[in-house]
């Protein structure tokens, strides 16, 4: 859920405490609690110690994007500017997502590709995030672009630890597991 919060549009509300695990036991507003529900707990276990590192990894990975920390879209009516060529929408089968399978009950993943415009750099960022909300592993069809180039995993939340996510590069087909999301980004080959 941390990780969907940063990679939204828009600007994140994160609650101090958050990346320590902390969470006011659901109560959104805990302002009058002088109890555990809204104190905070600095004992550090390995899971704790694990999800901190997680945290300020993802907004890491936000704060040296220029696309993930502030997309500006066409019909942005603020900025007046955008800095992204084009979003696409997949099924995991690797096909467009059109508006009515938002509404089927068994589709529960669904991939988006944000390719960065050509403007202020050389070398414009492509990002493919996956999400799978469903219980079961399900393989995600990425587009494949070149036969020179490859999609990097960035982040798999399936992972506990990110010691423990691999290093890997694919061209097209991953196994994204249920209950999870992935970031991957593209970049072509010395040829």
């Amino acid at each position: 859920m941390f990780a969907t919060l940063l990679f939204s549009q828009g600007t994140p509300h994160i609650l101090g405490g958050d990346e320590l695990s902390r969470t006011q036991q659901g109560n959104n507003n805990a302002y009058c609690q002088d109890n555990p529900i809204s104190w905070y707990d600095w004992e550090m276990n390995k899971r704790k110690q694990d999800f901190l590192e997680f945290c300020q990894y993802v907004v890491h990975l936000r704060k040296n994007s220029t696309l993930l920390k502030e997309l500006q879209l066409e019909d942005d009516g603020f900025h007046l500017s955008k800095n992204v060529s084009q979003i696409n929408w997949y099924k995991p089968d690797g096909t467009g997502k059109a508006s009515e399978d938002w509404q089927a009950r068994h589709n529960q993943a669904f991939g988006i590709e944000i390719r960065g415009s050509v403007k202020n750099t050389h070398h414009p960022e492509h990002w493919f995030l996956c999400v799978n909300a469903s219980d079961n592993d399900l393989r995600f069809n990425l587009p494949r672009l070149s036969p020179f180039g490859g999609w990097t995993l960035q982040l798999d939340t399936r992972y506990p630890s990110l010691s423990e996510q691999p290093k890997i590069c694919i061209q097209q087909v991953f196994l994204q597991a249920g209950k999870s999301l992935t970031l991957f980004s593209y970049s072509e080959y010395e040829r």
